[in-house]
């Protein structure tokens, strides 16, 4: 039987990621749905992870914006703290080869897994970057969010799944009018939906079944590294109740 590991918005936290690998031992695909830097410590140790497990990726908003050296048009609550963290933390960290990684990455994918077929993009099909489908959304702009913007105008997604992150929120979701099931693994490195543990996804492509997984990791390490890159104490404390509390 086919394991299918799904994982997005690892914002350069080591630790989360190390803590998801321990735990979603023998897979045989490993989805990332972007955002492997900014705001966590350790860009460019994820990133290495995330070669090293040939993972399939899309580009995150955060990976286009430290890629190109363009705005991640974030929330405006976090968008000092992105922009503070991009500064002071991913850009001088990563390679020229990391950066290289980055621009390679595709803004949206579709492929099969055994029978299942799968559509993943950071944000949104409307708006593969930057849009924001939550949870408590109802389903008439749920499903207008899904559909991909043509040069003739918009047309819904040819898949059985349709894998998203961004929100920081996981969730997953039956639209009655389309045929697709919605699945976001929620955040590996930031949750911010009250639970601090860092989410993941399995699925079960036989069963067209998803598992959600929180897992504990030790949030004092990710402070230490923080420490050891001597951030302002106004965003290091921001930083800090974030990973504490799991929301913003």
């Amino acid at each position: 039987m086919t394991k299918v590991i799904i994982v997005s918005d690892i914002h350069g936290n080591l630790e989360a990621f190390n803590a998801v690998l321990n735990d979603c031992r023998n897979y045989d695909e490993f989805l990332f749905l972007g955002d492997a830097v900014d705001y966590g410590p350790n860009p460019a140790e994820v990133i290495d992870l995330l070669k090293s497990l040939g993972a399939r990726s899309v580009m995150g908003n955060h990976d286009k914006a430290v890629a190109y050296k363009v705005d991640c048009r974030c929330s405006e609550e976090l968008h000092d703290l992105s922009v503070y963290t991009r500064e002071n933390i991913s850009n001088k960290l990563l390679t020229k080869s990391d950066l290289s990684f980055l621009r390679k990455m595709r803004v949206k994918s579709s492929f099969y897994i055994d029978n299942l077929k799968v559509y993943m993009v950071h944000a949104s099909p409307k708006n593969p970057l930057y849009g924001y489908i939550w949870p408590w959304l109802d389903d008439e702009k749920i499903e207008e969010k899904m559909k991909e913007t043509t040069v003739y105008g918009s047309k819904s997604i040819d898949a059985d799944m349709i894998l998203l992150g961004h929100t920081h929120y996981q969730f997953k979701k039956e639209l009655p009018k389309m045929k697709n099931l919605l699945v976001n693994p929620g955040s590996v490195g930031q949750p911010r939906d009250g639970d601090r543990r860092a989410g993941y996804a399995i699925l079960i492509p036989d069963e067209a079944r998803v598992i959600f997984r929180r897992v504990k990791y030790n949030v004092e390490n990710v402070l230490k590294e923080y420490k050891r890159l001597d951030l302002e104490r106004k965003y290091l404390e921001r930083l800090r109740s974030i990973l504490l509390n799991g929301k913003i």
